[in-house]
């Protein structure tokens, strides 16, 4: 394990339960996998790395100084996700992606069971990311905003717990 600065991202589609609803279990799985794939493009088209799928939710990195890139991935995969979405079914357009950023210092190798480790990422970027979902949107933390200030439109978004995001608007 080492200590690494990156800048951390969750998407989460928000509203699964609600899109998924009537879907079968199968129908689910391929839903899931279409997400994954396209979460996929969009970080190797973009240099970024997957941490892990957790479900409906994608854990993924940039390296440090690369705050802008991690900015626009994931403006391009909520646009991406939603273009498909709004295609492939009334109950699934209600789902929205959203997504958090936020950079700083995080431990990164592997975790777990000494006979079942998995690659993670750990510390407060991920915790911080986690809560900026609950804004909607694609939002970021201070230090992301900071690094991006003036390439990049946004607005003041409070998520739970009082941490104090940053919701990109547009791209200049």
């Amino acid at each position: 394990m080492n200590t690494q600065h990156l800048t951390v991202c969750v998407a989460d589609i928000d509203r699964y339960n609600l899109a998924t609803r009537h879907l079968t279990l199968e129908q689910v799985a391929e839903f899931l996998q279409g997400f994954y794939e396209r979460v996929g493009e969009v970080l190797l088209s973009h240099s970024g790395r997957l941490v892990k799928y957790i479900g409906d939710a994608a854990l993924m990195t940039f390296d440090a100084g690369k705050e802008e890139v991690a900015v626009r991935a994931m403006w391009s995969l909520r646009s991406v996700y939603q273009e498909w979405v709004d295609g492939l079914s009334t109950d699934l357009a209600v789902s929205e992606l959203c997504v958090g950023i936020a950079s700083g210092q995080v431990v990164v190798g592997q975790f777990g069971h000494p006979r079942m480790l998995q690659y993670d990422v750990v510390g407060r970027p991920v915790t911080i990311a986690s809560f900026l979902l609950n804004c909607g949107g694609v939002v970021m933390d201070k230090a992301t905003s900071e690094a991006v200030a003036g390439r990049v439109q946004m607005e003041t978004a409070t998520a739970p717990g009082g941490v104090t995001g940053y919701r990109v608007t547009g791209l200049r």
